[in-house]
């Protein structure tokens, strides 16, 4: 801030006051830009460092061997969680934003300020001068200081915020070193296997150095060799044409996508032409409609040029006539003067010609003159008239004509605008040769594939064409797309495999609940006609008055009926009789009303219920049978698995060997060939890792959900557990439920019956006895 000269002062309290109230503006706009500063810094500064710092920490290696896909993965992780390198990006620039424009708003008010303290200055005294410098001086080198505070952290958060605002995300890199760190150690778990597999070898060889001498098993062998080989060219042929119909497929596909693009480039490029069209027709159409209004414009002028030349002439002969007219009139005038004179003076003195005239003939000149007077008089104004009507119509056509004009001049102005406008958009849409390149480029990269599908051969593509299409932006960003697509693809199938195996899973869920239902509907279908007819053959309910008690035991012997009948081991459920749910008299009438009915149902039900214990009996013991024999016959069916796998390891081991083809085949050697290469296939592997590090990444009690939910599915009698848990669940909680809504009725009722009933008892009895 400069120092104004001094001037007078009238007051120092409102010089402190004043000085007090702009430090503490000053002061506090400083502060909320150094605060402002300070949070983007919080924001930004320190999450890149700590960033920087993590991953340093995580991609150093430590004295032990730690696996560098754990540490790419943690190094990925940190800057999708903690850093997020977009979120930060977008963060810097609303702090930016906010930081630019406190700075125009504090060289404003500095500004102001600094004339402020000018004005301020002049009103002072020197006295007050001298008292106030140290003061001012103070609070300029603080806020001097805080300025400068407030600019290095603005310039500081501005080199933060340039290094990052166009800083890529390594996120996407993290991610691709993380899976290329396991596909090396795929690649390493395969060469253990492979060095494995070498040191088989050198042993098989060893014992067919033994064995070389052995005439007759070596003819065995070539004979083996030679019908596994013949397998193996089948299997590589079936494979083949498996591998062949897969990449035509996918090249079907892909030609369906380029298709598709090229369909959209040609409907975008025939708009874009029928556009451009249009824009031509429309200025040509323009263009003439403001040649023909210059035409027409000229056209008019040439004829409201005539019009008015000939208004002129016209108006000219007008007056010529006015002025012939009125010269007459006054030849006349004098005439008639002359001769009232003569007249008046005896005839003695008059003018030539006339005086020597007789009286009456003389008298008959002045009328004569007089009329040709009144007629020239009316021609004057009939003269005078028209040229008033030739002058208001030329004003009338000069007006128009301006007007005519004006519009004129307005319309074709706006016909040079709409045209400008036109060759604008036109210039703007010209973008007809730059799609016609596209869609040449598409054209090539479609030639290009097809023949890189099709013809595996070298000379598919030739190089000046591959270095055209390698030059080309656009090509590139399409191949990107491409590859991006074949990797999504390979998840889908992933994903579409996995919901598959879900699916069989459900399938097989749910065929097992719908068993399981049916026979429980069989049951209560059962149970529901044993019950009709008892109920047909057994006396009434002796609480048949009471329709309430009725409905209440009828529906507490069926609940009770239902839940000893689907307990599946037998023994009867501990549930409460359904006399200690309803509380009170009404219970107890309840329980005893249901006596009669529960008399007759018991030997039924207790009868199904042995039956079913006796057959459940002998179900688990032949199902622990059936488990055991299942559990062998896997055992059995693994160990003949793992031995063929291996005797087919050795065969492929003797196939090196030269051989003839032979012309068997063998279903047993080609169905192990297939086991065998499943054994090694490398995304059966990636597959298990993956769904192995999913479930790692879950949380303890999402894995503790899954493990349950994996032995429900996969043991019959957990299945059978929790579904039958969950019908005795829903139907005590029913049962609860209805008791409790009947509840309230019956006790209402039964306290209005014991009040009618025992009313009169009442007042005779106890009121007698009170008084």
């Amino acid at each position: 801030m400069s120092s104004p000269a001094p001037s007078p002062s009238p007051s120092p309290s409102l010089l402190t006051s004043h000085s007090s109230h702009t430090h503490m503006q000053t002061t506090h706009s400083a502060t909320a830009a150094t605060g402002t500063a300070a949070a983007a810094l919080n924001h930004s500064g320190s999450a890149p460092l700590l960033a920087t710092s993590s991953s340093s920490a995580a991609s150093t290696p430590g004295p032990t061997n730690a696996n560098p896909a754990a540490a790419v993965a943690a190094v990925a992780e940190f800057w999708s969680t903690v850093v997020a390198l977009p979120q930060l990006q977008r963060e810097l620039d609303a702090s930016a934003q906010v930081i630019a424009d406190a700075q125009v708003e504090g060289d404003a008010s500095r500004k102001r300020l600094v004339e402020f303290t000018r004005e301020f200055r002049k009103t002072l005294s020197e006295e007050t001068k001298t008292l106030i410098k140290p003061i001012m001086t103070k609070y300029q080198t603080e806020i001097d200081t805080l300025s400068k505070r407030g600019k290095s952290a603005e310039t500081f958060l501005a080199n933060v915020y340039r290094k990052l605002a166009d800083a890529p995300d390594p996120l996407p890199a993290l991610r691709e070193t993380l899976a290329l760190q396991q596909r090396m150690q795929s690649v390493r778990d395969l060469e253990v296997e492979n060095r494995k597999l070498r040191e088989t070898m050198d042993e098989y060889h060893k014992e067919i150095a033994d064995v070389k001498n052995q005439d007759v098993t070596i003819t065995r062998l070539k004979e083996r060799v030679k019908e596994l080989e013949q397998g193996i060219d089948q299997s590589v042929k079936s494979k083949s044409k498996a591998a062949e119909q897969q990449m035509q497929e996918e090249f079907s596909e892909r030609e369906r996508a380029v298709q598709q693009q090229k369909i959209e480039l040609a409907t975008r490029l025939g708009q874009q032409e029928g556009l451009a069209s249009g824009l031509k027709s429309q200025l040509e159409i323009a263009q003439s409609q403001l040649m023909d209004f210059r035409a027409r414009h000229e056209e008019e002028l040439h004829a409201k040029a005539s019009e008015v030349e000939l208004l002129l002439s016209d108006l000219d002969r007008a007056n010529t006539k006015v002025a012939a007219a009125e010269r007459q009139a006054d030849l006349l005038a004098a005439q008639i003067e002359e001769l009232s004179k003569s007249s008046a003076s005896g005839g003695s003195v008059g003018a030539p010609g006339i005086g020597a005239l007789p009286s009456s003939e003389l008298q008959a000149r002045l009328t004569q003159l007089d009329l040709e007077l009144h007629s020239k008089e009316k021609e004057i104004s009939l003269l005078v008239e028209e040229l008033h009507k030739h002058q208001v119509a030329t004003t009338k056509a000069k007006q128009l004509h301006a007007q005519e004009l004006e519009a004129l001049e307005a319309h074709i102005e706006d016909v040079t605008a709409n045209t400008e406008r036109l060759e604008h958009e036109l210039e703007l849409r010209s973008d007809y040769e730059d799609i016609k390149k596209e869609l040449s480029i598409l054209k090539m990269i479609e030639s290009s594939n097809h023949q890189n599908n099709l013809n595996s051969e070298p000379g598919g593509v030739t190089s000046g064409d591959t270095s055209t299409i390698a030059g080309k932006s656009i090509e590139t960003l399409l191949l990107e797309k491409n590859r991006l697509l074949q990797s999504e693809l390979t998840q889908l199938k992933v994903n579409l495999n996995l919901r598959n195996e879900e699916f069989a899973l459900l399938h097989q869920a749910q065929e097992d609940k719908s068993k399981l239902i049916s026979g429980q509907l069989a049951l209560i279908a059962q149970l529901e006609s044993d019950l009709m007819n008892m109920s047909s053959d057994t006396t009434r309910d002796p609480s048949a008055g009471n329709p309430v008690l009725q409905r209440s035991a009828s529906s507490t012997n069926h609940v009770s009926l239902l839940l000893e009948a689907t307990n599946g081991n037998g023994s009867a459920p501990e549930t409460p009789d359904a006399s200690m749910l309803v509380g009170g008299p009404v219970g107890f009438a309840a329980a005893s009303s249901s006596d009669a009915s529960s008399a007759g149902l018991l030997p039924i039900v207790a009868g199904q219920r042995d039956r079913f214990r006796q057959r459940n009996t002998e179900l688990e013991v032949e199902n622990r049978t059936l488990l055991q024999q299942m559990a062998s016959l896997r055992a059995d069916i693994d160990a003949l698995r793992s031995d063929n796998v291996k005797m087919y390891e050795k065969v492929k081991f003797l196939q090196s060997y030269p051989t003839k083809a032979s012309a068997t085949g063998n279903d047993a050697i080609e169905r192990y060939s297939t086991q065998y290469e499943e054994q090694l296939n490398p995304f059966r592997e990636f597959h298990a890792q993956e769904r192995q590090r999913k479930v790692q990444a879950l949380n303890a009690t999402e894995r503790i959900t899954l493990s349950m939910g994996r032995f429900i599915m996969s043991n019959k009698y957990a299945r059978s557990f929790v579904f039958f848990y969950s019908i005795i669940l829903h139907a005590l909680v029913f049962l609860v439920l209805y008791k409790l809504s009947w509840s309230q009725a019956c006790q209402d009722e039964s306290a209005a019956l014991c009040v009618d009933r025992f009313a009169v008892h009442m007042r005779e009895e106890h009121h007698g006895q009170r008084r």
